[in-house]
């Protein structure tokens, strides 16, 4: 498996995992509502953007699933391509931008595990 084919791999996965979270968080705004922790009014504006960001994030993913790492020579132009689609998708759709600073630290985790992993068989 190529570097790149591996980024893009591991940040799908990382991608996923963030979805699962944002998930959460939204079965956790309806137990705090159903509680009474929080408004109506909250409840919704949270459900907006929640929804909001799972619908982005399925959106990068799919940019993500159609990606060719083969036309790409190195991690460096995969992680510039996709941060230059991340951006341009949400300035499009008016997505909330803490989508695109998410997706950046994702990017830069994948990438420091990936750094981590090619050290680690060295120092065995």
């Amino acid at each position: 498996m190529s570097d790149t084919s591996h980024f893009i791999g591991v940040l799908k996965v990382e991608l996923e995992d963030l979805m699962e979270d944002i998930r959460r968080r939204i079965q956790l705004n309806d137990v705090r509502f159903q509680r009474d922790d929080i408004t109506h009014y909250v409840h919704d504006e949270n459900m907006a953007l929640l929804n909001r960001e799972v619908d982005a994030l399925g959106n990068f993913i799919g940019i993500v699933d159609g990606i060719d790492a083969a036309i790409y020579k190195d991690v460096d132009e995969v992680e510039a391509a996709l941060l230059a689609n991340s951006k341009n998708l949400v300035a499009k759709m008016e997505d909330p931008e803490a989508i695109y600073i998410q997706l950046k630290r994702k990017m830069r985790k994948v990438r420091m595990f990936l750094s981590s992993d090619a050290i680690e068989p060295a120092s065995r």
